[in-house]
């Protein structure tokens, strides 16, 4: 998106017909700290008098302009602002970091709107700039590595400060928005470039028209987000973030950093079409690899997937943990071969369709639950030594290929009759029981040539399943 200038601003404000150097007079009261900008009309304060106005009192008619220029570099705006019009900072300086203009004064009776424009606007409180659905904030920058505008909060143990202006946002992606501690925005704010910074709260809607809408420090996302335009993607910007917004239009959810999670707090905040992404890149150390936590919360997703793996594969990089009370995690069309680098940990459970092969190549699985092969194929070859069941149904696949970390007694097999088991080659899975079409079969050994198997076993496994009539896991074939 292109960076307005100064005469969209002005386009957007007012219909002015004059040009930007005509504006010469200020049409104010006599009295200094009591001064009117006159309907329909536009006063621009230059630099060197932005202080002479910074504690007036002044009235901005309906129509009206006032445009504070080249703001010094720490002014403070303390008076009182009332009428209509439109209230802007501004500076052409696109090579330095934005100066700030700070908002300290009272609102409480504007109506009109705050227009920066690669200025930092920083507000001391609601009051300071309206507190009111219907005044809109714009800040524009795109300048100054670590430039942030900033909704400060109230003080240790007062109640929290909570804004109702709307805000139309363009900060660039290395510089952002800070929503302080004790800080609530509760407008609807229109997102067009750059990270929205923590560790206050967001209730209000956002709607972004860009391609990325990134969270960072801590943020608290409570209202819904949606993208207006296509392959959007959404992410806690490497560090933690708590979600609690439905959302809607994006493609991918961006899991990023392993040690600083994304906690959700709500359950289905994602579609059926948005990709879960685990990490960005990887280092070596694991930082980037991304952690999901479910707190609880059950959740929907196409797919996921690591962007990027490291070159020993079975290497810790982050996953899928679940500390609340059992949540389910599915995946409702893994239409591509995914081989999942990560741990699933927790009360957890899977499922899984889609025409993809779906499989874990991480470490230990601590996962306490069911994984379901629902219409999908699931591979089962490493150490998930609390998982209590696998179940294929509705035409699913279950390719086993190792059981050496199954614990006997707590793992049960179950297969409808639309569906099929693949038992690898070379292994033999020991069960107490195996019953196929309601019929239980006797101690002995099975593969995919036994008659009484009715060919429910998949033709590419020669692996064998040993009825032992004694304590251990049952498999159910329907």
């Amino acid at each position: 998106m292109k960076r307005m200038t100064k005469a969209v601003w002005s386009m957007r404000m007012i219909a002015c017909a004059t040009t930007f150097a005509a504006l010469a007079s200020m049409p104010f009261t006599a009295d200094a700290e009591q001064r009117t900008v006159a309907p329909g009309t536009t006063t621009v304060v230059a630099a060197e008098d932005v202080a002479s106005w910074t504690d007036a009192d002044i009235d901005i008619g309906a129509g009206a302009t006032l445009w504070f220029e080249e703001p010094g570099a720490h002014a403070v705006f303390t008076g009182k602002i009332t009428g209509s019009g439109n209230f802007v900072a501004n500076s052409s300086v696109t090579t330095a970091a934005p100066k700030e203009f700070k908002l300290s004064g009272d609102a409480t009776d504007f109506t009109g709107g705050f227009f920066y424009t690669n200025i930092r606007m920083n507000a001391s409180s609601p009051t300071a700039v309206g507190n009111s659905a219907k005044i809109t904030i714009h800040v524009e920058y795109n300048v100054g590595n670590g430039a942030k505008s900033n909704f400060l909060g109230s003080g240790a143990g007062m109640p929290d400060y909570v804004y109702n202006n709307p805000l139309d946002v363009y900060v660039g992606a290395n510089n952002g928005l800070v929503v302080n501690a004790q800080t609530v925005l509760a407008g609807n704010i229109i997102h067009r470039h750059g990270v929205i910074h923590g560790p206050g709260k967001i209730t209000g809607k956002i709607t972004t028209y860009d391609n990325a809408l990134s969270f960072s420090n801590s943020l608290h996302v409570e209202g819904a987000c949606s993208a207006t335009g296509a392959n959007v993607k959404i992410s806690n910007s490497g560090s933690p973030l708590y979600f609690k917004g439905a959302t809607d239009g994006f493609s991918t959810f961006v899991a990023l950093n392993c040690y600083n999670p994304v906690y959700l707090e709500g359950d289905n905040l994602f579609g059926e079409n948005v990709e879960l992404q685990m990490g960005e890149n990887f280092t070596g150390t694991g930082n980037y690899s991304g952690r999901l936590e479910l707190n609880g919360h059950s959740q929907i997703f196409k797919r996921a997937y690591f962007k990027h793996t490291p070159e020993e594969e079975l290497k810790y990089i982050g996953g899928i943990s679940n500390t609340g009370t059992p949540a389910t995690v599915t995946f409702a069309n893994n239409d591509t071969a995914t081989w999942f680098n990560g741990q699933f940990e927790g009360h957890l459970s899977l499922r899984i369709s889609g025409s993809g092969q779906f499989g874990f190549s991480g470490p230990t699985n601590t996962m306490d639950g069911t994984i379901t092969a629902y219409g999908g194929t699931v591979v089962i070859g490493n150490n998930f030594p609390k998982l209590k069941k696998l179940i294929a149904c509705n035409g699913g696949f279950i390719d086993i290929r190792d059981t050496a970390n199954i614990h006997p007694g707590r793992f049960d097999v179950d297969i409808d009759n639309t569906s099929k088991i693949k038992v690898a080659t070379g292994l033999t899975i020991k069960v107490r029981r195996l019953k196929i079409n309601g019929v239980d079969l006797p101690v002995g050994k099975y593969n995919k040539t036994t008659p009484a198997v009715s060919g429910r076993f998949d033709t590419f496994g020669n692996g064998f399943v040993e009825v032992l009539g004694i304590p251990g896991f049952s498999m159910t074939i329907r």
